[in-house]
């Protein structure tokens, strides 16, 4: 389960977590985080604008005489009132952040490109091409074919501001299904925040809550110094509380667990290259490489016949390439690039991700 969380971009163990649909944003607890990190990489809504119509209605009294029209109330009118009443409809517009994305590449500071030749030409080839508000993607997880668990990922409408910088807000939650409870819970959630600029991680939270502990991961991304810092707090039923803590150097271009999902989708995959990307979580750093080796059709779903780029990725790379920690990806070879299907081998057999639904704004895509 951990080597598919792994690219579907969740940190998974067994867990469970009860995430109201309305929760705020940044979900993770940081009281284990000192203030001042806490202040600086505080998440504060944004305020990019966009138009929505709400309707209120509020009833009138006529009045026959040459008196001037009178409100009585709002809302149902009353029973014991006789005069003829009119209904009137009103609008009114209130304002809600919106992301907007760009066929722009990022804006890479020319500072790295001596610094960091490889990582900065690979970011000067990342497109916003397939970034959507509102994308959700629902993965179906099985074993010996049978439904074990789910994952939703997505991108939500809103940016957020993380100091001066303006972030995007990817989120993915994995559940076990209820049938499999029995032998392994999860409900994990994960939260990412990545400059809109240079589309590299600013925050990275991971909650787990389990049946006997409770996890809470905070990674924080110091991209000016150049500095990673990584806060763990675990908390035992019994009261029990492990505290790690780690500030160590990393490379300015690179992702975490999540946002390298959404990075690897913009960039040009081409056949017979490699693409090398830098993970750190943990206050660690390694790579992953990602191979584009095929392009077929495929049924996945209600998707039929679709073109799709068949990957293989490797979880660690380090010179010569090992195949243990290999899987194979699939996406979509079209506008959205959307996740289709995973497969990898575990100790305890095949296990296969599938994407089960594909919609942005709440509009299924079946094309």
């Amino acid at each position: 389960m951990f080597r598919i969380s792994l690219l579907l971009l969740l940190s998974c163990s067994a867990g469970k977590l009860i995430f109201k649909k309305n929760q705020k944003t940044d979900v993770a607890k940081s009281d284990h985080v000192e203030k001042d990190l806490n202040d600086k990489f505080k998440v504060v809504d944004s305020n990019l604008p966009i138009q929505t119509t709400s309707t209120s209605t509020t009833w009138v009294k006529n009045v026959t005489s040459n008196k001037s029209t009178k409100v009585i109330n709002q809302g149902t009118p009353k029973k014991n009132i006789t005069q003829k009443k009119t209904k009137v409809t009103t609008s009114t517009t209130t304002t809600k952040p919106l992301v907007t994305t760009t066929t722009r590449a990022v804006q890479v500071g020319s500072v790295f490109k001596n610094k960091e030749p490889a990582s900065y030409a690979l970011w000067k080839s990342f497109k916003k091409n397939y970034l959507f508000p509102s994308e959700e993607m629902k993965v179906n997880i099985s074993y010996i074919g049978i439904n074990a668990a789910s994952v939703l990922i997505k991108m939500r409408r809103n940016t957020v501001d993380i100091g001066a910088k303006k972030a995007y807000v990817f989120y993915a939650r994995a559940k076990t299904a209820s049938f499999y409870k029995w032998v392994y819970e999860l409900d994990d959630v994960v939260e990412s925040f990545v400059d809109i600029n240079e589309f590299v991680p600013l925050k990275y939270n991971l909650v787990q809550r389990e049946s006997k502990k409770d996890i809470d991961h905070i990674e924080l991304y110091d991209r000016e110094k150049g500095m990673t810092h990584f806060r763990y707090k675990r908390v035992t039923k019994d009261g029990k509380v492990t505290h790690r803590k780690k500030d160590k150097k990393m490379p300015h271009f690179s992702q975490d667990f999540l946002s390298v999902f959404f990075f690897f989708r913009g960039l040009p995959l081409e056949l017979g290259k490699d693409y090398v990307i830098p993970i750190t979580t943990k206050a660690k750093t390694w790579n992953m490489l990602i191979k584009p080796i095929s392009k077929v059709k495929m049924n996945v779903g209600k998707l039929k016949n679709i073109q799709a780029i068949k990957l293989q990725v490797f979880n660690k790379y380090s010179g010569d390439i090992s195949k243990e920690g290999a899987m194979e990806f699939w996406i979509s070879d079209d506008k959205y690039r959307r996740f289709l299907q995973v497969k990898t081998d575990t100790k305890i057999g095949k296990v296969y991700g599938t994407l089960d639904k594909y919609t942005i704004d709440g509009v299924e895509i079946t094309q």
